[in-house]
């Protein structure tokens, strides 16, 4: 039961706006929330306006309070608009979306747009025909509209909804608010922190994107431009840094990995075996670093099978790096005995064998790539208080530095 999707076939365009003023109308923390929000974009209000009590709250209405002593109209929209709209009293019938008027004598009447691309400005100033004459003589109508965008409204909800000062009905109230607003307009939720995406993949999907840009920012290395949750240098023997959000399958938890590929061409390898500590490589697990066989074969520069090993990294890393180079371009013949010798000793699979002889067969060459994944994975309560903690990205470099070391390479040097 959600007080705002009674019925799950329910649609109506106001819904959102419905929702939010009936939020509001039950909660005075809210009101003053957006009370306080709207007056410090005012200029200094006499000290009357200082007493508090409840607002009376009303939606799809033509009318405004005859106790109105100062009116603002508020824009509820997705993105901050800076520039200034100037508005007055106009010759229409306006319906508002809502009027918050409070007992001090402020009334904001409200105007939700989900795209600020689409805001029409005469619509955000207010009717000569919602107040008597008489009346809005002695109403001061602030000159400019002022801004609230629904990313930072909703962070706001989200903080009070977790709050001590939240009773238990207010707190599921504003809980069922921004379920629904995740569910109907996905576009509106922040996405600043982890905590404000709960448990939405989308969400925690564009998250991600943006941690991306700051550690891209913060290393000086580039946002890959087809894959923007990807790191990205050339030069290095790890080319990728894959930064990936995994849904458990019960939906309730997630995890981030963090995925880097060394060894993913010929010439990397051919680097990676020059300089590589193999010892505190395959003991990355030590330091809560996976490391797996990655093989895979490639045709001019485009991958396009990758094989299944029953081997462990060590006999992997001894047979592909050891005195003999093992890997890099091979033609035809050469091939087919690799493969047969590979299908004996464990190192692929029967099903690889049969599939990598059926996609190269109409070609003179392939080269191999004796790639390794190595990869770890942050939970997402880890991932939560190290970001409130302010050291989430800190944190992600330094521990990066653990496997690139192995190699000879530094995140933090990369990109200068």
């Amino acid at each position: 039961m959600d007080l705002f999707n009674p019925f799950s076939s329910t649609k109506h365009e106001n819904r959102l706006t419905w929702s939010f003023l009936t939020m509001l109308k039950y909660d005075m923390y809210l009101q003053k929330y957006i009370y306080d929000t709207v007056t410090t974009q005012l200029p200094q209000l006499p000290a009357i306006y200082n007493t508090w009590e409840p607002a009376h709250i009303s939606t799809q209405t033509k009318m405004i309070g005859e106790s109105t002593q100062q009116l603002v109209s508020v824009l509820l929209t997705d993105e901050k608009i800076h520039d200034k709209i100037e508005i007055k009293w106009e010759e229409r019938n306006a319906i508002y979306d809502g009027v918050i008027e409070y007992s001090n004598g402020l009334t904001l009447i409200v105007e939700n747009k989900l795209d600020h691309e689409k805001v029409w400005k005469e619509q955000l100033s207010p009717s000569r025909n919602a107040l008597s004459s008489t009346r809005r003589e002695n109403v001061l109508l602030h000159q400019f509209v002022k801004c609230l965008v629904w990313p930072d409204v909703l962070e706001a909800v989200l903080k009070y909804s977790n709050s001590e000062i939240a009773s238990f009905g207010n707190r599921n109230i504003a809980r069922d608010f921004l379920s629904f607003t995740e569910k109907h307009h996905p576009n509106l939720t922040p996405y600043r922190t982890y905590i404000l995406c709960g448990n939405r993949e989308s969400a925690l999907i564009r998250r991600t994107v943006r941690l991306v840009d700051t550690l891209a920012s913060k290393s000086g290395l580039s946002v890959h431009d087809q894959s923007k949750n990807c790191l990205e240098h050339l030069d290095c023997i790890a080319r990728l840094i894959e930064f990936k959000i995994i849904i458990n399958s019960n939906k309730n938890t997630w995890k981030l990995r963090i995925n880097l590929w060394p060894a993913s061409t010929s010439s990397q390898a051919d680097r990676f075996r020059e300089v590589l500590n193999r010892a505190e490589f395959i003991n990355l697990d030590e330091s809560e670093w996976i490391v797996t066989p990655n093989l895979n074969f490639s045709f001019q520069g485009t991958k396009l099978y990758w094989a299944t090993t029953d081997w462990n990294s060590q006999s992997y890393l001894e047979y592909f790096f050891g005195q003999e180079r093992r890997y890099g371009r091979k033609y035809s013949r050469e091939m087919e005995e690799l493969l047969e010798q590979w299908s004996e000793n464990g190192l692929i699979r029967c099903e690889d064998t049969l599939e990598i002889k059926r996609i190269f067969q109409n070609r003179k060459f392939f080269d191999i790539n004796p790639e390794f994944s190595v990869y770890r994975e942050l939970d997402n309560e880890t991932v939560i208080k190290m970001e409130s903690q302010d050291h989430l990205e800190a944190h992600i470099i330094e521990s990066l530095s653990v496997p690139l070391a192995t190699w000879g390479e530094d995140l933090r040097v990369l990109g200068k």
